[in-house]
């Protein structure tokens, strides 16, 4: 990286140098004397920098894996398995599972959602009105 005009200027009035500032957290960068600019800053940001170091740990923080609800089933679903939503009970299976008697369904869960769901159009109508259209 080439980082030729970031930073501003030393604050002592007999220095005219540069001091660079990390384009992510926006601190001074310290430069050793015989050390360039742009080594200076690309140090700071894999080593010292704060918010790549939170930039860094939020993307490698992994999403949950996608497995079957059925009881005692851990199977991982994707690409490779494919999954089966229960028209019933609204849970995501396996194949294995994706009938009514293979997951200890519970055919009125769904019925209670119906039931909440019908019963928040009734007390805020004009949200589904608006899109009815």
């Amino acid at each position: 990286m080439e980082f030729y005009d970031v930073g501003k200027r030393c604050s002592l009035p007999e220095c005219q140098q540069h001091v660079p500032t990390c384009p992510a957290c926006a601190a001074p960068v310290t430069i050793a004397p015989d050390e360039v600019a742009d080594d200076a800053v690309n140090r700071h940001l894999e080593q010292d920098c704060e918010e790549m170091k939170a930039r860094t740990a939020q993307a490698k923080k992994k999403k949950p894996k996608k497995r079957c609800e059925a009881a005692g089933c851990h199977l991982v679903l994707g690409a490779i398995r494919p999954s089966s939503t229960c028209a019933h009970c609204a849970r995501v299976l396996c194949l294995a599972h994706r009938f009514p008697e293979q997951h200890q369904c519970r055919k009125d869960t769904r019925r209670e959602r119906c039931a909440t769901a019908a019963e928040q159009r009734r007390l805020n109508p004009t949200v589904f009105m608006l899109h009815a259209h």
